[in-house]
C-alpha cells in the first residue's frame, strides 16, 4: 500500500487494520449465524468457536503444523530463495517490530480463521453431496486461489508471494481437510511466516 505521506508506524498499522479487520468480521459474522446468536455464555461461545472451525486442540496439531511449515518453507527457498535484506546493521525500529509482528502472529491466525476455517469448511459442507475427497478438494483450491489473490492484491504478483502463498494455501487447507482442526494450520501459517522473517533478518 502506498504511504500516503504517512509515517512508517501510521502506515503499518493502517495496512494492518485494511488487511485482517474485514477478514476477521467475515469470521465473527459467519460464526455468531452459524452459532444461532450472538456469542454469550458458555453454550454460544461453544457453539461459536466450533462454527468457525475451532475444535479442541491436540499435541499432534503442533507436530503436523511444524511438518507442513518445514515442507512449505523449503519448497519456497528452493522455487524463490528469500533474501535477507534486513540483515548487516539491522536496528528494530516500531514499524519494523509491528510489522513482524502482525505477519507472525495477527495475520496468520486471521487468515487462517478465514480462508480454512470460514471459507474452506463452508465450501467442502455445501460440497459435500460430491463425497468427502471431491469436496475437500474443490475447497482448498478455491480457498487457496482467494488466499493467493489477496496476497497478489496486496504485494504485487512476485514469484516468491505466488510460491509461498500457494504452499501456505495447499498445505494448510490439506491439513485442515484431514484433521478437521485449525489449529495445525494455525501453527504451520504461524511458522512458516516466523521463518521467512528469520530468513530476511539474517
Amino acid at each position: 500500500m502506498a504511504s500516503w505521506g504517512l509515517a512508517p508506524l501510521a502506515t503499518v498499522l493502517i495496512d494492518l487494520v485494511i488487511m485482517t479487520v474485514p477478514l476477521l468480521v467475515a469470521v465473527i459474522a459467519a460464526g455468531v449465524i452459524a452459532g444461532g446468536g450472538e456469542p454469550r455464555g458458555p453454550e454460544r461461545v461453544h457453539d461459536w468457536v466450533r462454527a468457525v472451525g475451532l475444535r479442541a486442540w491436540r499435541g499432534s496439531d503442533l507436530l503436523l503444523g511444524i511438518a507442513v511449515a518445514l515442507i512449505a518453507r523449503a519448497l519456497v527457498e528452493l522455487i524463490a530463495p528469500t533474501s535477507g535484506s534486513l540483515g548487516g546493521g539491522f536496528a528494530p525500529t516500531a514499524p519494523v517490530v509491528i510489522a513482524a509482528v502482525a505477519a507472525v502472529v495477527v495475520s496468520p491466525v486471521v487468515e487462517e480463521l478465514f480462508f480454512r476455517g470460514l471459507v474452506q469448511r463452508a465450501l467442502a459442507d455445501g460440497l459435500g453431496r460430491a463425497g468427502r475427497v471431491a469436496a475437500s478438494a474443490v475447497a482448498i483450491a478455491v480457498s487457496t486461489g482467494a488466499f493467493v489473490l489477496l496476497h497478489v492484491l496486496a504485494g504485487g504478483a512476485g514469484l516468491g508471494v505466488i510460491a509461498a502463498t500457494l504452499a501456505v494455501g495447499i498445505g494448510c487447507g490439506v491439513l485442515t481437510a484431514v484433521t478437521g482442526r485449525l489449529g495445525g494450520a494455525i501453527v504451520a501459517h504461524v511458522l512458516f511466516n516466523a521463518a521467512g522473517i528469520a530468513l530476511l533478518i539474517w
